[in-house]
């Protein structure tokens, strides 16, 4: 038989199909990356209506809302005891992990080492930084062990920027109508509040449970301004309502050399999240709602009282 020549691809064709199979999956990767991002999306929307019926079930057995946190005394050398993310881990079906807390101590005691320092999924979200341990940078007991990250904080109210519902001795600045569902609670005469802080519940929200937000996302790019599910000191399982665009920043950094009224406060207390364009919440009836970033500022800052009065919102 005569000698054929075998045919395969030249060099010119086989980098064409390599430039096309380029070309494909440039074109495919932000659709996959998008559906990956949805699916989290909605993991995070489920995780915070589990909260929120957890809290619904809290309210149900005891008539209240847990404790935002609670303190011995006025900000900053007081120390500081259980939470509410603490207090509604048997509601999440996580009574072992309640059980080992010693709320007779204090949180950073070593006697809840344990306890803090163990990852939570029902407090994670998926689009979040991934889990990590890092100790928090300020606080009376910070040097004593390490904090489990967490992606959720519960709203403690509105504010000026210059006063916070976890460093309560400053609210004589704000009106109490402004409080939220989720706050710093503690002894009146040590905290010198001009009104009293105590537990709020359902038939203390007169602005209507579907108009007043209980928690939502926040995370930090700054790691020692994260979110810390376990470590109740104020700011790092709280966050507040402050008609500041900086509050929205994710870099804790960034949001204080922007500057504003209040300093530094308002970027402790910030919100934010890993999701394109805005943060997932849930409101005091349980139901999930999507804040943009762009939203108003006003509007959100009302969203995050249980009293002031506020339109209502769609």
């Amino acid at each position: 038989m005569p000698w054929r020549p075998i045919r395969g691809f030249t060099l010119v064709e086989l980098l064409v199909v390599i430039a096309i199979i380029g070309v494909l999956v440039a074109l495919l990767l932000p659709a996959v990356q998008a559906a990956r991002e949805a699916a989290r999306r909605t993991h995070c929307v489920n995780n915070l209506r589990q909260i929120g019926l957890a809290l619904q079930n809290y309210h149900g057995a005891k008539s209240e809302f847990p404790p935002g946190i609670v303190m011995s005394g006025p900000c900053c050398v007081a120390r500081t005891f259980s939470g509410w993310m603490i207090e509604l881990l048997p509601f999440l079906e996580d009574v072992n992990l309640r059980a080992i807390y010693n709320e007779k101590v204090s949180n950073g005691n070593l006697e809840n080492t344990e306890a803090r320092e163990t990852f939570v999924s029902a407090y994670h979200c998926p689009s979040d930084f991934e889990p990590q341990l890092l100790r928090p940078d300020s606080g009376p007991e910070a040097f004593r062990g390490k904090w489990m990250t967490g992606s959720y904080r519960g709203v403690s109210g509105r504010s000026d920027g210059t006063a916070t519902w976890d460093l309560a001795q400053e609210l004589h600045r704000v009106p109490p109508e402004w409080r939220g569902p989720l706050h710093a609670i503690g002894p009146q005469e040590k905290l010198k509040t001009p009104f009293q802080l105590t537990t709020e519940s359902l038939a203390k929200i007169v602005d209507g449970t579907s108009n007043t937000l209980l928690a939502g996302e926040q995370t930090n790019l700054f790691a020692p301004r994260r979110t810390f599910w376990g470590y109740t000191f104020g700011d790092y399982v709280m966050s507040q309502g402050v008609p500041q665009r900086r509050i929205f920043n994710g870099d804790w950094q960034k949001c204080v050399n922007i500057g504003g009224p209040g300093a530094t406060l308002p970027c402790m207390r910030a919100w934010y999240s890993n999701h394109p364009g805005g943060m997932n919440f849930v409101r005091c009836d349980s139901s999930n709602t999507w804040i943009d970033f762009d939203v108003d500022l006003e509007i959100f800052s009302g969203l995050c009282t249980i009293a002031g009065g506020e339109l209502k919102w769609n």
